[in-house]
């Protein structure tokens, strides 16, 4: 009887000590309802609308370079953009320059879609290019006039990250980069 005892309480140890798989959690990232603002500049020959969450990094005031840095803080991420001057001649090259870049960050990517904008009273003209799968920019943009103006922007996140447990937060900023789109405008 004794030994029977003891038998059942290792058999329960034992039962007790068998690993159990866990399932996968996914962290829960709430975002706050999107609010935006006129962005402008007086150097800048563009304006635009931006989430109230941004932070604008611009260069030094002592350098001609032409970029700008849209960076939303609280959720780790970066939208990097670059100005132009252009000519008819140079637009082809600036647009296949942007092209190699979106095909550069979708190496592991499982497809590229293109979305074609036009705002002819504000002399818009742009492509929107989503990135599905694993990307460190999975929305980036161009934007000209087709005459002398050409904007690019490309929205990275500082760590590596999977694109399914970010899927949200890369919607909820692709609608930003759409608000971004929809309310620029040339100088």
């Amino acid at each position: 009887m004794r030994s029977l005892s003891w038998i059942l309480i290792l058999a329960g140890c034992a039962a007790c000590s068998t690993p159990v798989p866990k399932p996968r959690g996914v962290l829960r990232i709430d975002l706050p309802e999107a609010k935006y603002t006129s962005f402008t500049a007086k150097e800048l020959a563009y304006v635009f609308r931006v989430s109230q969450l941004v932070t604008i990094e611009m260069p030094p005031a002592d350098t001609t370079e032409d970029w700008l840095n849209v960076t939303y803080p609280s959720l780790n991420v970066k939208m990097y953009c670059s100005y132009r001057s252009i000519t008819r001649e140079t637009l082809p090259r600036c647009e296949a320059e942007c092209r190699e870049l979106v095909a550069r960050s979708a190496r592991d990517a499982q497809a590229i879609s293109e979305q074609a904008y036009e705002a002819p009273e504000r002399r818009v003209y742009g492509t929107l290019f989503r990135i599905d799968g694993d990307s460190p920019s999975p929305v980036q943009f161009m934007l000209t006039d087709s005459v002398s103006h050409f904007f690019r922007g490309a929205l990275y996140y500082q760590q590596r990250v999977d694109a399914d447990s970010v899927a949200p937060v890369t919607e909820y900023l692709h609608h930003d980069v759409m608000e971004l789109i929809q309310s620029f405008d040339w100088k």
